[in-house]
């Protein structure tokens, strides 16, 4: 399942791609499954999550590996500038975080294992 949370206006919570794969039974209308089943921490099997500036620029992605504990939740808020997601990072999923230079040209990778990947672009003068 692939879907868009959208919070509510001025909720101070952030906006966000995210993919599932669960277990759930799915709610049928006529049918055809209409995306109403109940998620939760007890049927999800996989979760990742992209993060979105104002830009459209994916600035933070979460891939879940460990779902023990955890309770599912859509909303999620910065804290510290970065998303209070679901569990912690490096224990229940890893966080990769990208930048972007003046122009929004994508120019830094910071993968989950602290590694910094920076690009720059030298303009001819």
């Amino acid at each position: 399942m692939i879907r868009d949370y959208y919070p509510a206006a001025n909720s101070g919570n952030l906006f966000y791609s995210e993919t599932l794969t669960t277990s759930a039974t799915p709610h049928l209308t006529a049918g055809v499954p209409d995306g109403s089943e109940t998620i939760s921490d007890s049927n999800i099997q996989s979760l990742s999550r992209d993060f979105v500036n104002g830009g459209g620029q994916v600035i933070w992605s979460d891939k879940y590996f460990y779902f023990g504990g955890l309770t599912y939740s859509q909303t999620v808020s910065l804290s510290s500038g970065v998303p209070a997601d679901i569990g912690a990072s490096g224990t229940d999923f890893y966080r990769t975080t990208m930048g972007y230079d003046e122009a929004g040209r994508q120019n830094e990778v910071i993968a989950p294992t602290g590694t910094i990947n920076r690009e720059v672009t030298v303009s001819a003068a």
